[in-house]
């Protein structure tokens, strides 16, 4: 069975008990809108999971390093994602819970698994237009030339069937200019 399931029968009758896990989980990628992010070794978490009475809750962090594809320029870069791991699963027999977002069940062997939270935790942090660099200057629309590597030989030639190739060339100064126009 897939997960990463944890016994929680130590502290099933121990209202505050639980347990503190540190460990690594089998994820080979993450894919968050059109982004794949592939894991470069195992997500490492540290997550605590207590009995609060009516449900187990866990709280902790997971961190991955991934391979990433950068939105502007394509080249492929390693980044780290790191997010809050928060889950939560009603005790057998207990009434529903209202206005939870419940992370899963625990089964009649009295398991939980913790990797939904582990992957929703990633998910939630992981950039849904990753950049190898913040000033990435990304390739140029008519050669596809990597700006990053400094001017593309099309220079400043102006595709004249574009839709905005009419506004090439007009100056837009700021509102204060703007406003003396105005005047």
């Amino acid at each position: 069975m897939a997960g990463y399931r944890i016994d929680v029968r130590p502290f099933l009758d121990e209202i505050g008990g639980g347990v503190d896990i540190t460990d690594t989980f089998d994820l080979s990628e993450l894919v968050v809108g059109d982004e794949t992010f592939v894991m470069v070794e195992p997500p490492s978490f540290h997550v605590n999971i207590s009995n609060a009475g009516e449900a187990f809750v866990s709280v902790g962090r997971v961190t991955a390093h991934v391979k990433a594809t950068c939105s502007r320029c394509l080249c492929d870069f390693d980044t780290t994602i790191t997010g809050d791991v928060e889950g939560l699963w009603p005790r057998p027999g207990m009434p529903p819970l209202e206005d939870q977002d419940i992370s899963g069940e625990v089964d009649s062997e009295y398991m939980i698994d913790l990797e939904p939270a582990l992957v929703a935790g990633l998910t939630v942090e992981a950039p849904f237009a990753p950049l190898h660099d913040e000033n990435c200057a990304g390739l140029c629309p008519t050669c596809g030339a990597d700006l990053n590597e400094g001017p593309c030989s099309c220079g400043d030639a102006v595709d004249e069937e574009h839709p905005f190739a009419a506004l090439q060339g007009l100056a837009f100064g700021d509102s204060e200019d703007s406003e003396d126009a105005e005047s």
